[in-house]
């Protein structure tokens, strides 16, 4: 039991005794001793139920946080983070206790709420997955390529009674508010034999996000009044032709804008719609992972160093922003395309 759960049960304990203690005082003025008995059972009766059910509420926020069998179950520890930036992806290594007898297998963990529901990031704005780390690894936070070499969970045998490693990659959306219970749904195999345990961990209950102020985001990029009314009226119609006035250098700004707004149905609106040049549908854009896509703030950074840059026109109705980002000694190259109209579009992924 972690310390958490243990000074949650000393709390109650102490409660407990306040209420006992109240009760007695209360009982002691005079009165008949047959009923002051009685009514020092049934307070004392009262409290102790009240003190089981609140110690059932915060050992099992599930039904049963351990495997089917009852018997083995996994544990992992706690920990406490501040805010974190939203849509970057965080990773979380973790101890991993296995109480089983025999080594075990993790096939799977998912996120799902106090009901066992799944937790799904379109609608809950986080999404989970699990790795597998060498013992070694340092426990703690980690963020992109410091996180170092990982696999996966199938992979690995999880040994009882000794400190595993499990590595916990998770993502923020811009919307998210910590969900109730939320937990682990651990799909496990022991000598053949597939099973699940749901677990209530502490910390994921406790992520919060930095808040993010979009309306001064905005001024610092310092757009053009041409380029948000275009913006503007753009998104209102959905029609290219309010873009018209644009050149690909205005485009790619405000490509770049809905990325860091995370409007994806309008970042997928920037995109060239001629035939033959169409990589992926609108639905299929709105269903991508949200792991691996930039942060805010790498967005941001990108577009600082693109507004630096020099379009380069290669024909007729093709060209590409030249421009030099600080993590490369590189050129990099953003692609644009004209439709039948000659409005410039963005090519799908431009920065190949």
């Amino acid at each position: 039991m972690n310390n958490y759960r243990m000074k949650k049960l000393q709390n109650l304990e102490e409660e407990e005794q306040q209420v006992k203690n109240g009760v007695r005082q209360q009982l002691g003025k005079p009165a008949d001793t047959k009923k002051t008995r009685f009514l020092s059972y049934i307070a004392a009766t009262g409290v102790s139920i009240i003190a089981v059910l609140l110690l059932f509420l915060f050992i099992h926020p599930f039904e049963n946080e351990r495997s089917s069998t009852g018997k083995e179950d996994f544990s992992l520890n706690e920990f406490g983070f501040n805010p974190f930036e939203s849509r970057k992806a965080h990773f979380i290594v973790a101890k991993l206790f296995w109480n089983g007898g025999e080594e075990a297998i993790i096939h799977s963990v998912e996120l799902v709420d106090g009901a066992r529901n799944p937790v799904q990031y379109e609608k809950d704005h986080i999404a989970l997955q699990g790795y597998g780390a060498d013992s070694s690894k340092k426990t703690g936070l980690y963020t992109g390529k410091d996180i170092g070499e990982y696999r996966e969970l199938s992979e690995m045998t999880i040994q009882p009674n000794v400190d595993n490693r499990i590595i916990f990659e998770f993502v923020l959306g811009d919307d998210f508010e910590p969900i109730k219970n939320m937990g682990l749904k651990i799909t496990y195999e022991t000598a053949g034999e597939m099973d699940v345990q749901y677990y209530s961990w502490y910390t994921l209950n406790h992520l919060e996000i930095e808040a993010v102020d979009f309306d001064q985001l905005i001024k610092d990029l310092n757009l053009s009044s041409e380029e948000l009314a275009a913006y503007s009226a753009f998104r209102q119609s959905k029609n290219s032709s309010e873009l018209a006035s644009l050149n690909p250098m205005n485009i790619a700004r405000l490509y770049l804008l809905t990325w860091m707004e995370g409007d994806k149905e309008l970042q997928y609106d920037f995109y060239t719609d001629q035939e033959g040049y169409v990589a992926w549908s609108l639905e299929e854009h709105l269903a991508f992972s949200p792991f691996g896509q930039a942060s805010i703030a790498e967005v941001q950074k990108l577009f600082y160093e693109l507004s630096q840059g020099e379009f380069i026109q290669t024909s007729e109705t093709e060209g590409y922003i030249s421009f030099t980002q600080e993590s490369s000694e590189v050129p990099a190259g953003f692609q644009l395309k004209q439709n039948d109209d000659g409005i410039w579009q963005v090519s799908f992924m431009p920065m190949q």
